[in-house]
């Protein structure tokens, strides 16, 4: 049974970006990532990796604006309001930055909370006397849900695997003679 084209793509996209992370220039951006300081010291061209990445990400845009526009047939400057814009980064922020399966489960979940919100809406406006909308309402919760979120768990519901410098803390007692021994 063929996969449809946007399904097969995205598969290989999600293979691609996964083989990206053992190749050179995946194993730099990690590097840049966990302390730029210490990748430019081990040679690593900092900028040009940066540019890279900015070019990389611009591409993907341009690629995916054009598929956008293919699908709607027409684009103009309603199709991109705030509220969507907003919501986009909510399910990333919600998510968690740099992790995809993490960025899916946030876009999951703000995805499912308006057919929540239909009933819970309908209580919360009794209570107020029809004073809050049902627009309004959701923006509010939303916002409460990324207050408490960051403050929660500031790197999202399901983070990015840890990597470098903060795997090898030591922890305890010992650690500070740890530190002591090496830094007299």
């Amino acid at each position: 049974m063929p996969r449809s084209a946007t399904g097969s793509s995205a598969v290989d996209f999600r293979n691609r970006t996964d083989r990206e992370h053992a190749r050179r220039i995946g194993r730099a951006w990690m590097a840049i990532r966990e302390d730029e300081i210490a990748a430019k010291a081990m040679g690593i061209n900092t900028r040009n990796l940066k540019l890279l990445a900015f070019g990389m990400g611009a591409t993907f845009g341009g690629v995916s604006g054009a598929m956008f526009a293919a699908f709607q047939g027409f684009v103009s400057p309603e199709s991109f309001s705030l509220m969507e814009s907003v919501m986009i980064v909510a399910m990333v922020v919600l998510g968690g930055i740099g992790h995809l399966p993490g960025v899916i489960l946030g876009a999951l979940l703000l995805a499912a909370l308006p057919e929540v919100l239909r009933y819970v809406a309908g209580p919360l406006q009794d209570l107020t006397d029809g004073r809050l909308d049902a627009a309004i309402l959701r923006q509010l919760l939303i916002a409460v849900a990324m207050i408490v979120i960051m403050l929660m768990r500031p790197r999202g519901l399901w983070p990015t695997p840890e990597h470098g410098k903060s795997l090898n803390k030591p922890t305890g007692p010992s650690a500070s003679n740890a530190t002591n021994s090496i830094n007299p």
